[in-house]
Formats: structure tokens, C-alpha cells, sequence
């Protein structure tokens, strides 16, 4: 049993940091600049990281202490999986995800390097998140939610303004931004 949460562990955290590797700076045509994550994210990941590679560890080196029976097993199983897969989570996030503001578009970056696109033309609805954050909503219900570094999004408020429609309400926006810059 050890020996197999040991490989899950090694495969979840070799395809997170190629896919890092491969996603992290996409280029993308016309970028003015991005919002990401706050590192202390990936400071959380690693720490999860940490605590599923020392599971994996003593589930290979010492598996008499942490199967004692069929409940230690899964118990074991499932607090390593999430540790792993949350950290993972948590590192794509910092690292491979993020907004990107182009003169014409507005462009989310998923966890896997995806990319969904907005022309600012085509906005037609901004609300409010919780945590802070914008949904910006175009004519096909195409949804991109703005948020991240404190600093970076208060930087996108002056590109925010002149870029969407003057016909979209931009109350939501204001009221961000209030909160924000207290």
C-alpha cells in the first residue's frame, strides 16, 4: 500500500510542475499586463506538498505505523490525496492562472493554460464576487472573474474604466474599488 501512495504522490507532483513549466509564461499578443495570485498561495501549496510527501514517506518506510487497519488505510489514503491535490491546486493557481489586459480583450489563463477570451466590446454585465473580486460577463454568457493581488487589481481599475462599454453599469466597480483602497 505504501509503495502505491508513494507513485500517486511522485505522478501528481510531476505533472503539476510540468505543466508549470510549460504554462507558466504564455505569450500572449498584446499584453499590457496580468493579474495573479498573492505568492503566499504557493507558500500553501508547498506546505501541503510537504505534509503529503512525508505521508508518502513513512507510508513506504514505516507502513506498520500507519496501517493498523482497514480505517488507518483510508484515512491515510484520502488525507494524502487531498494534501497532494490541494497543494497542486494551490501551485497552478499561483503560478499557471491569471488575467491577462490587452487593448481589446480580456483574457483568463486557467489552472491548465486554457484560454478564455472577452473582447472589452462585448462586455455586457459586471457584478460583484465574494472574496472580492469582478465578474465581467460578454453578449454569449462567457463569464471572467477578476481577482488576485491587491496591488494589480487596483492598477486594473484605470484600464477597467476606459475599456468596457459606456452603456455597462459600472456601480459594481466603484464599490470594489472603495473597498479596496481603504
Amino acid at each position: 500500500m505504501g509503495l502505491i501512495i508513494g507513485t500517486f504522490y511522485i505522478i501528481i507532483l510531476a505533472v503539476t510542475i510540468v505543466i508549470i513549466i510549460q504554462k507558466k509564461n504564455i505569450k500572449i499578443e498584446g499584453e499590457e499586463f496580468c493579474i495573479r495570485e498573492n505568492k503566499i498561495t504557493a507558500f500553501l501549496g508547498i506546505a501541503l506538498w510537504i505534509e503529503s510527501g512525508i505521508i508518502a514517506y513513512y507510508s513506504i518506510t514505516f507502513p506498520e505505523r500507519l496501517f493498523l487497519n482497514n480505517n488507518s488505510i483510508i484515512n491515510v489514503c484520502i488525507f494524502m490525496a487531498a494534501s497532494v491535490l490541494l497543494g497542486s491546486g494551490m501551485m497552478l493557481y499561483t503560478f499557471v492562472k491569471r488575467i491577462v489586459f490587452t487593448k481589446n480583450e480580456l483574457i483568463l489563463v486557467n489552472l491548465l493554460g486554457q484560454l478564455t477570451r472577452i473582447g472589452w466590446n462585448n462586455i455586457r454585465g459586471v457584478s460583484q464576487t465574494n472574496g472580492k473580486r469582478l465578474a465581467f460577463q460578454d453578449k454569449d454568457r462567457t463569464k471572467i472573474v477578476v481577482g488576485g493581488n491587491r496591488n494589480m487589481m487596483k492598477r486594473a481599475f484605470k484600464k477597467i474604466y476606459t475599456r468596457i462599454p459606456k452603456f455597462v453599469d459600472n456601480t459594481e466597480i466603484q464599490k470594489l474599488e472603495t473597498t479596496l483602497m481603504r
